[in-house]
């Protein structure tokens, strides 16, 4: 098993790798991240990070991917604090608290919205460096924590620029989780001007609980495979609306509490 370990850490596309991987009846789990082999009784244990490249696939091309680990102040600038260099574009409305860095272990930043209907904070990344490219496959995931699960709309993956309005009503070209207010349901999106896919209630929010969501754009199959907390839920590859331009990182959350009158 050693030794094939060591071809199957040369990367998938060694020559010997498929014939010792039918050899042995062996597939590599998703949570090994740098590939190690493990025997599973003749079925693939699918993860979400399954066969995601650690170097690049040939010599002279960069794996465009972007890592926000929001451990210093200069993760979360945006183009409120200055107007020619950023990591994120900010849109909010109402009041609140933006999005700044804190003191948790491994890295996280936070946002507050304030306590009126329809106040809210989105943020996407300074380029748009993500496509859903026929031969090329794309992975996204994103650790969260709700405050008020019910009444709130979110959401977060991978949009095109918004040209006006909110990430919450406007968005188009984008893959991703969403929540509407008045649930706890996790549902999974993919649209575009054409119309949307969807996967609904596929999961449950709770408040102020860390969840890990992520997707995996198949490009092989044709088809954008969902995970929650790093276990596979379900796809969809209605692929008429699968978004076919660039897309940046985009999140956020918009404050759906209704206030009653006296």
């Amino acid at each position: 098993m050693r030794w094939a370990d060591k071809i199957a850490q040369g990367g998938r596309d060694h020559p010997r790798y498929s014939g010792i991987r039918a050899m042995l009846n062996a597939w590599r789990k998703g949570e090994d991240n740098i590939g190690i082999l493990r025997h599973n009784a003749g079925q693939p244990d699918l993860g979400l990070l399954h066969y995601m490249p650690q170097t690049p696939s040939r010599g002279l091309e960069k794996v465009r991917s972007k890592i926000y680990t929001f451990n210093s102040r200069a993760d979360v600038v945006t183009n409120t604090v200055n107007a020619n260099e950023y990591v994120w574009k900010e849109g909010s409305s109402g009041s609140g608290t933006p999005l700044a860095v804190i003191d948790v272990v491994g890295g996280g930043c936070q946002f507050i919205n304030g306590a009126v209907d329809n106040n809210y904070y989105y943020y996407e990344s300074d380029a748009e460096f993500c496509e859903l490219s026929m031969g090329k496959d794309l992975w996204f995931r994103i650790y969260l924590q709700i405050s008020d699960a019910t009444q709130s709309d979110f959401f977060a993956g991978v949009c095109a620029r918004l040209a006006s309005g909110n990430l919450f009503d406007n968005r188009v070209d984008a893959v991703g989780f969403h929540s509407e207010d008045g649930d706890t349901n996790i549902d999974f999106q993919a649209r575009n001007v054409t119309g949307s896919g969807d996967a609904l209630a596929q999961g449950t929010l709770v408040n102020n609980t860390d969840i890990i969501l992520g997707f995996h754009w198949n490009a092989s199959a044709n088809q954008v495979e969902f995970w929650i907390d790093d276990t596979y839920v379900t796809r969809i590859n209605d692929f008429l609306y699968f978004p076919t331009t660039e897309m940046c990182v985009s999140f956020g959350m918009r404050m759906a509490r209704r206030l009653q009158r006296p």
